[in-house]
């Protein structure tokens, strides 16, 4: 009798776990979270605003957000996921410039880690929202979802407080928008998405056009820029990451991506390759390729070095940093020129 009420707890406490599985996780009492990840992180910020971390699969992985304010020019938002201590997927946003007050925050308890499609990756969904303004009215609000190195996003308005606390719904306000990410997404990840906007004080939602992602048909150099041209006859411009001054070029790849060379006199060049973000209308950095002369010896070597994997929005990229690390891996190859 005494084994046989042991067997009956045993499978209650599975039919609980399996009921269970797509609500999200208490990080405080998960018994398999991998607490110890957050007491070697910091995030990049000044000011910690969040660190969790959780197991996904036999991969212990965690997420910091923290935030740095620069006097009353500029405050910014780092979201750094980690898989053991080592980043594999970077968000930033930020806000400058305002001429009244502002701030940017993480929305309080809109943090969740959930499996709902049961597939044993989790996903990370939170809120933040961005503030300009000299008096009550709407925030700027977006809600994103992780899994693995996917992103999910709802971008749009936050009702003001009076409004969210008396359940006003606020017509006026503009509608939110679902990306166009979440068209690849199982639907209990937009289902839960909407459900979180919604609690939260969000506008009311339009749905995402179904029309297909725009394509670059051409891409060029126009006073010291990068342009390129949509499909939808669409023109965009942006900042040419110029690591070496003397000489650069822009191509248009076969697969629709980017690439850039920029070179010096004396031989050295780098080749960067960006990919097109429909959602946020930018280039996405995802490799880039260092070639550089080595005279050291009495015949010359090429030293090629690769930084990939990268995802680094091209009006966010630190080029001094990013050449450091190029030139400091341990990994490049070296060949007789």
């Amino acid at each position: 009798m005494q084994k046989m009420i042991v067997l009956l707890l045993a499978a209650s406490l599975v039919a609980c776990k399996s009921k269970n599985d797509n609500q999200p996780i208490d990080i405080a009492k998960n018994e398999v979270t991998q607490a110890y990840l957050c007491d070697s992180l910091n995030g990049k910020g000044k000011k910690g605003l969040l660190c969790k971390s959780w197991e996904d699969g036999h991969k212990n992985k965690a997420i910091t957000i923290s935030k740095t304010r620069t006097g009353n020019s500029k405050t910014e938002l780092f979201i750094q996921f980690y898989e053991n201590e080592t980043v594999f997927l970077n968000i930033y946003d930020f806000i400058e410039d305002c001429p009244v007050d502002f701030s940017i925050d993480l929305v309080k308890d809109s943090f969740s880690i959930t499996d709902l499609d049961n597939n044993g990756s989790k996903e990370i969904t939170f809120l933040y929202e961005k503030a300009c303004q000299g008096g009550i009215g709407p925030t700027e609000m977006k809600l994103m979802m992780i899994e693995n190195q996917s992103k999910y996003k709802i971008r749009g308005l936050r009702k003001d407080e009076i409004s969210r606390r008396n359940n006003i719904n606020n017509d006026s306000y503009d509608l939110s928008t679902i990306d166009a990410s979440f068209k690849k997404a199982p639907k209990s990840f937009l289902e839960f998405a909407k459900k979180i906007w919604t609690e939260k004080g969000g506008t009311k939602l339009r749905s995402f056009s179904i029309e297909k992602n725009a394509t670059i048909k051409k891409a060029d150099l126009f006073d010291d820029n990068i342009r390129i041209t949509l499909d939808t006859q669409k023109v965009l411009t942006y900042n040419d990451p110029v690591f070496f001054d003397d000489s650069s070029k822009v191509y248009l790849e076969k697969n629709d991506s980017i690439k850039t060379i920029s070179s010096d006199t004396y031989g050295n060049y780098i080749t960067s390759y960006f990919v097109f973000d429909n959602g946020e209308n930018t280039l996405i950095l995802t490799k880039i390729i260092g070639n550089f002369i080595n005279k050291q010896k009495a015949e010359n070597n090429l030293r090629v070095c690769t930084l990939k994997g990268l995802n680094i929005n091209i009006q966010k990229l630190n080029i001094d940093g990013l050449l450091n690390k190029l030139e400091e891996d341990s990994n490049c190859i070296f060949k007789t020129i």
